[in-house]
């Protein structure tokens, strides 16, 4: 696993889970409350992935993404960068890519 840049703050979390084939969930605490965080990690079909409100994961956990493909777009961007450093860059350049294109579609609508 590369070296991460930044804090990582892993809370308890449950292990990763198989849901359907390229298609894993994990279950983790939030510090102070009482509800529940769920991540959802999507193998597209050109094998990136894609991240739905992403939780910090121990070594383990992240190795074993790391091995499932290169992370394309995250859907909750602060907690995904906080979490995952070392994804961060990759993340905040597709994230303004996105915002570039739907700022120049609804500018040629116009």
């Amino acid at each position: 696993m590369a070296k991460l840049e930044g804090s990582w703050n892993v809370l308890p979390h449950r292990p990763i889970e198989e849901l359907a084939p390229n298609l894993w969930r994990v279950v983790g605490d939030l510090e102070d409350m009482p509800m529940k965080r769920v991540m959802t990690v999507v193998r597209r079909n050109d094998g990136t992935l894609v991240v739905h409100n992403a939780v910090a994961l121990d070594d383990a956990g992240m190795s074993q993404i790391d091995a499932w493909g290169k992370v394309l777009a995250s859907s909750s961007r602060a907690p995904f960068i906080g979490s995952m450093p070392k994804l961060s860059r990759s993340v905040t350049q597709k994230r303004d890519s996105l915002r570039r294109l739907s700022h120049d579609r609804k500018s040629r609508r116009s």
